[in-house]
């Protein structure tokens, strides 16, 4: 059995940032895939907005909740620390006109490179393809029983991910490892995931995207929320931010009702009606010509109603003109799943922050255990602010850790 001052569990952003802290301590990062940092070179289809400019306040607004746990842990570690922590390990970055920051070059491969390249310069192991298999609580610290044998650790970080893209090796099979030593896990369910409609229920629409649509929740005929974003239109549902970061509310036989970009309800009936009173003779079909609809969007929605297109907008009926407001505006979904982890970008649920200490974070049930990164119950919305708490929660704990005593 090796000893060991420091294991940690996953070689992620967070595993790989807490090691990055750790100096003059011996240090082993297990990872169960071959290939490490799998999940942070597909962020950002490979150009991984690691993080964004916004200031504290934004940034708390962007994750499901636990907003004083956070609040204190970004006090420590933020996205200006970031920045210049990949600085000086040579990679330069850039913000993005909509705030997001990636590296300058674009490629996540650099972001994990300096990650790793830190580690090594420290004289810290990395182990890939090397899985866990069991974790006790002994004298003086951990026993670790992986594929590969056994350690004994002083001090144990868990940066195991969580369920998203299992085949990247973030599979949530540790959760129950650690529910065992005492921990609360709370449910783990996909978030970041699209959603797909009832069979062929948009066919004609894929590929439409849409800024700043407007998509209301109803569940049982209750409102279960209304959200903002953009939105993508996909061969088999939605996607797009507005339902990316809000699919952890979602469930199987939600109404979704979308209003398609920018103008409400309220608005689109004035224009109807003006356009009534001022050019009568105007066919139905050519009435939504002056507004920012796609063509394809329009012939969709007016091929989906019961109007005839061809007639007269000032002989539209007020029954006929709400039916155009319900599709334009509130056009109706019903969902039939929310993706799985397998499509997932991350997980919600998880290591209960209630029982780790923020300013450091240590477990409050057992000593010399740490967690950080996904697989706590914290997850974000799109934009690099998953990524972020990973570095955060790996910078604090490694530092907590650099600072013991041998």
């Amino acid at each position: 059995m090796k000893t060991i001052d420091v294991l940690i569990i996953g070689a992620g952003p967070a595993g790989l940032m807490a090691g990055a802290q750790i100096k003059n301590k011996s240090v082993i990062l297990l990872d169960q895939s071959e290939k490490t940092s799998l999940k942070l070179l597909m962020s950002g289809a490979g150009q991984c907005n690691f993080t964004h400019e916004g200031d504290l306040k934004f940034f708390l607004e962007q994750y499901n909740g636990h907003k004083a746990f956070l609040k204190v842990a970004f006090k420590q570690f933020f996205n200006e620390d970031a920045c210049a922590f990949f600085e000086k390990q040579g990679v330069a970055t850039m913000v993005r006109e909509d705030g997001k920051i990636f590296p300058k070059s674009m490629r996540a491969e650099d972001i994990k490179s300096a990650l790793i390249h830190i580690n090594e310069r420290q004289g810290h192991q990395l182990h890939s393809g090397e899985c866990v298999k069991d974790v006790q609580i002994v004298d003086g610290g951990f026993q670790i029983i992986t594929s590969h044998g056994a350690y004994h650790a002083t001090n144990l970080i868990g940066a195991f991910g969580g369920c998203s893209y299992p085949t990247t090796g973030s599979d949530g099979s540790l959760f129950q490892l650690f529910k065992g030593l005492g921990h609360t896990i709370m449910p783990l369910r996909p978030a970041l995931s699209p959603v797909y409609t009832k069979p062929n229920a948009l066919t004609g629409l894929q590929g439409l995207s849409f800024k700043d649509a407007t998509v209301d929740c109803f569940r049982e005929n209750q409102p279960v929320g209304s959200y903002n974003g953009d939105l993508l239109i996909t061969h088999f549902g939605l996607s797009g931010p507005v339902v990316l970061d809000n699919s952890r509310f979602f469930r199987v036989g939600d109404q979704l009702r979308v209003q398609f970009g920018t103008v409400d309800r309220k608005s689109l009936e004035q224009y109807l009606i003006h356009l009534a009173n001022t050019s009568g003779k105007l066919p139905i079909a050519s009435a939504f010509k002056g507004l920012p609809y796609p063509k394809r969007l329009v012939e969709f929605l007016l091929d989906g109603s019961s109007i005839d297109k061809t007639k007269p907008i000032s002989e539209l009926s007020k029954k006929e003109r709400h039916e155009l407001l319900g599709f334009f505006c509130a056009y109706e979904l019903l969902i039939d799943y929310v993706g799985g982890f397998n499509v997932a970008m991350a997980t919600t649920g998880g290591v209960s922050v209630e029982e780790l200490n923020r300013k450091t974070m240590a477990s409050k049930i057992q000593e010399g255990l740490f967690f950080v990164g996904e697989c706590v119950d914290i997850d974000g919305n799109t934009g690099g602010y998953n990524i972020q708490w990973a570095l955060t929660s790996g910078a604090i704990a490694g530092r907590e850790i650099d600072n013991l005593s041998q």
